[in-house]
């Protein structure tokens, strides 16, 4: 099945505003099982490359992509329409239990970030051991602000029925990402089931990243970030922590 005519919709897109007033954009996309045979289409990949290209940063989803295969094809594609080394990816490993597996897939601007450091989460909590379906993979970037040089940005592509547990055991992930390098400017984003009758509203409540004062929502509970006509919800979600919220959105 090939990807929608490029509404906005599915493009989660934040901007930093850098001095002067140019923007940097962040995105999120959710690629639907991403591998060889959609790789192979060219209407397909012509749509990944108009929307990848709007981004400095974009956070694939669904990439399923075993045999190594569709992602270098993708960022061959960018190349030839953006420009040699236009961009750079970041792997993360299969993640997912059985025959269920996906990578995060970080693409980014050579020219406009690099890469500091990553890591993938170790998901070993004691008191909420294996609680992720794919742990989150955890990846620092260089940003072109004086008032934020760099951010930590936190994939996540929840399992529905498990969507409230993972999403609370994020807080983990940030306790983590704090002690290790010493930094909250961390960004959490991705298709987190976040809505839709999966978390229920009552139980918003419940979610330590909701419930913490220093966090900061960057989609509305009255946004919809589906891309069919019969839902209008908040299915994915951007949150961040941070002294400084120089975020707005698209």
């Amino acid at each position: 099945m090939g990807l929608p005519p490029c509404p906005p919709q599915p493009l989660l897109l934040l901007l930093l505003l850098c001095p002067g007033g140019a923007p940097f954009r962040i995105c999120a996309f959710n690629l639907q099982r991403f591998a060889s045979p959609k790789a192979a289409k060219a209407g397909v990949m012509d749509t990944l490359v108009k929307i990848i290209s709007r981004c400095d940063i974009v956070v694939l989803q669904e990439v399923m992509d075993a045999k190594g295969q569709a992602v270098p094809a993708l960022i061959s594609a960018l190349h030839r329409s953006v420009g040699p080394d236009s961009y750079t990816s970041l792997i993360s490993p299969l993640l997912g239990h059985g025959n269920y597996q996906e990578r995060y897939v970080f693409m980014y601007r050579s020219g406009h970030t690099r890469l500091l450091d990553s890591y993938l989460y170790s998901d070993e909590h004691p008191d909420r051991p294996d609680i992720f379906a794919r742990e989150p993979f955890v990846a620092r970037f260089s940003l072109p602000s004086k008032d934020l040089p760099d951010l930590v940005l936190v994939p996540q592509h929840t399992v529905p029925k498990k969507a409230e547990a993972e999403i609370n055991a994020l807080y983990d992930v940030f306790l983590d990402i704090r002690a290790r390098w010493g930094t909250e400017d961390i960004m959490f984003l991705g298709d987190f089931n976040a809505d839709c009758g999966y978390v229920a509203k009552k139980r918003w409540g419940q979610i330590r990243l909701r419930q913490e004062p220093g966090f900061h929502w960057l989609i509305g509970d009255a946004a919809d970030t589906t891309v069919r006509n019969n839902t209008h919800c908040a299915y994915d979600r951007h949150w961040r922590s941070a002294t400084i919220t120089p975020w707005r959105l698209n």
